[in-house]
C-alpha cells in the first residue's frame, strides 16, 4: 500500500508546487538564477570538483541530475575542519527518494574526499520551483527549453 502511495504523494506535491501563483513563489525567496548554487571560499577547488561530480547524481524518479533539477543549493568545503557540506532542497516535502539522494550525495563526497566528513543539509523551508532547473533540466523534464 505504501509503495503505491509514495509516487502518488510525490506527484501531488510537484503538481501543487507547479500550480502555485507567482506571488507565492516570490514569497519563498527563491534565489535568482545567477545565485542558484552558492559556493563558499574555504576550498574553491573542492567545491568546484564536488559540483562537477554531483552532476552525475540523478533524482531517482525523474532520472535528471540533481544539479540540473535545481536541488543543490550550496556546496561548502572546509579543509580546516575537514567537512564538506552540501545543502539541498527536495521537490516536495513528501519526496519518497530523499533518503536515497542524501546517501548518494554523501557517497560522492566521501569518494572524492575520504578524509572529510560529508554532511548533507536538507532545507525544508526553501520551496523548490521549476525556475531553479537549468535549461538542460527543463528540456529533460518538459522536452523543451
Amino acid at each position: 500500500m505504501i509503495a503505491i502511495l509514495r509516487p502518488l504523494l510525490l506527484c501531488i506535491g510537484i503538481i501543487l508546487t507547479l500550480l502555485q501563483p507567482a506571488t507565492l513563489l516570490a514569497e519563498q525567496k527563491v534565489p535568482a538564477k545567477k545565485e542558484t548554487i552558492a559556493a563558499g571560499s574555504q576550498d574553491q577547488a573542492c567545491e568546484t570538483r564536488l559540483l562537477e561530480q554531483l552532476g552525475a547524481v540523478a533524482d531517482p524518479e525523474f532520472e535528471i541530475s540533481i544539479i540540473d533539477f535545481g536541488l543543490v543549493r550550496e556546496v561548502r568545503c572546509d579543509a580546516l575542519k575537514k567537512i564538506n557540506t552540501i545543502t539541498i532542497i527536495p521537490t516536495s516535502p513528501l519526496c519518497p527518494y530523499l533518503k536515497e539522494m542524501v546517501a548518494d550525495i554523501k557517497a560522492v563526497s566521501t569518494e572524492l574526499y575520504p578524509q572529510r566528513e560529508a554532511r548533507v543539509i536538507v532545507d525544508m523551508e526553501t520551496g523548490w520551483s521549476p525556475s531553479l532547473m537549468t535549461a538542460k533540466g527543463k528540456k529533460m523534464f518538459w522536452g523543451e527549453e
